[in-house]
């Protein structure tokens, strides 16, 4: 699966056995403040349908009041929300980066780490 981040959209691809791409998915922003896409990483299976799963970061959606982002985990298969972070500092811009991790707590599902750069000092929130 190729995982392709927008500053407006995501666009995970699949590649077809003829070597075309073709497009499987798309999750859009709802502002081009959201910044929804600009990170953007591939998940192991999270909702137990057998497929991978995608993680979306939006470090401009205004949760309470301005900038404290958000991050989005995605179904590959069916393109449903899985489940949402959201940020609570003011201007924290939590969801800048996005990552997927190994089963660090060891509850039989993969983990994931998001980024927000800008509060006070920056932060890393493992989940």
């Amino acid at each position: 699966m190729l995982i392709v981040g927008l500053m407006f959209s995501v666009l995970p691809q699949v590649q077809d056995p003829g070597g075309n791409w073709t497009l499987r998915l798309r999750w859009d922003g709802t502002s081009p403040m959201e910044h929804f896409g600009q990170a953007v990483a591939g998940l192991a299976d999270v909702d137990g349908d057998g497929l991978s799963d995608v993680l979306v970061g939006a470090e401009g959606v205004p949760v309470i009041s301005w900038g404290e982002g958000a991050a989005y985990v995605y179904s590959g298969g069916t393109g449903q929300l899985i489940h949402e972070f959201l940020g609570t500092q003011y201007a924290g811009h939590f969801g800048y980066s996005v990552t997927a991790l190994d089963d660090i707590d060891q509850y039989g599902i993969g983990d994931l780490a998001v980024g927000a750069w800008e509060y006070p000092g920056g932060a890393v929130y493992l989940y």
